[in-house]
């Protein structure tokens, strides 16, 4: 995908007020819980692996990024350049992998230990399991990690300081552990469904994002991963955490938020683009799962 001619940054995000530095800006640990900011010059294509003991959880906040694909452990995952606030959680010893290209990656990244997670106070020390996001939404986060990315210039002078600091990671802490942590792993054993293999998910995904646009049925959808319409329903959600029909509202609507802020394009063409009937079906849709109408978010978020 080309870079529109109207690109995409937030002037009131503290992490772009830096110089043009690549690699950690900045970073805050404790024990169990670290954060680091990030810029990373992506002017020729990147491949991003990870598998380690602990869980991260990857917040987007800016750059440009003309392409994104991900991968847990070759399926779930996603498509399509990324909005700021979107997160991706990567469990703890679980294979990532994501391909991008653009001009510049500015995020945010918590590495947390799988015990971290527990209830605040436990009887006894218990590695929990994360549940797996990909380009998902989360204002919450967003905005705790924005409050922190203030402190990225300042190294604190004073324990007040420090202590607010702390606070903070303390606010990001209780919000990972509240969305994101699942029942201990012993609990979870022995647990079976079906699921997608890798090639399986990584073509639906492709067929899904090259067909926004297009009226898809799942019986369509299950002739391209060679599944019954309702197996492919039952791996599908257990793959992606979702149903195929979610999924596929999901990425219309990331695909108009980019087009919205990437592009001057009016919003009855992007509505169109984006496989929605009308301009009001968009509106529609778009205030019902981002909470406000797509000329609100395209003046908010180039303001």
């Amino acid at each position: 995908m080309q870079a529109q001619p109207h690109r995409h940054c937030h002037a009131d995000n503290p992490v772009h007020a830096s110089s043009d530095a690549t690699g950690t800006l900045w970073q805050w640990s404790r024990p169990g819980v670290e954060v680091r900011f990030c810029r990373d010059v992506v002017t020729t294509p990147q491949v991003w692996e990870l598998r380690a003991p602990s869980h991260h959880v990857i917040v987007h906040l800016g750059g440009w990024i003309d392409t994104l694909e991900t991968e847990l452990e070759g399926r779930g995952g996603s498509s399509g350049p990324p909005l700021p606030g979107e997160v991706w959680t990567i469990p703890a010893e679980r294979r990532y992998a994501s391909y991008l290209t653009g001009e510049m990656a500015e995020y945010a990244i918590l590495s947390l230990s799988p015990t971290s997670l527990d209830t605040p106070a436990p009887k006894t020390e218990r590695v929990t399991d994360m549940t797996a996001v990909e380009g998902t939404a989360d204002p919450a986060l967003h905005h705790n990690l924005l409050e922190l990315a203030r402190w990225h210039n300042a190294i604190p002078t004073s324990d007040l300081e420090a202590a607010a600091i702390s606070s903070l990671v303390d606010q990001l802490h209780t919000r990972i552990r509240q969305a994101y942590s699942l029942e201990p792993l012993p609990q979870r054993q022995g647990l079976h469904r079906a699921t997608l293999n890798a090639p399986q998910a990584r073509r639906l995904r492709r067929y899904l994002h090259a067909h926004l646009s297009a009226p898809l049925t799942l019986a369509e959808l299950a002739q391209e991963a060679r599944l019954g319409e309702h197996q492919l329903h039952r791996a599908f959600l257990s793959t992606f955490g979702t149903s195929p029909w979610q999924y596929l509202i999901r990425q219309r609507l990331r695909r108009a938020q980019h087009l919205l802020v990437a592009t001057e394009k009016d919003i009855t063409t992007i509505a169109n683009e984006t496989g929605f009937s009308s301009h009001s079906h968009l509106t529609t849709t778009f205030g019902r799962h981002v909470g406000c109408t797509p000329r609100e978010y395209r003046e908010a978020t180039l303001r």
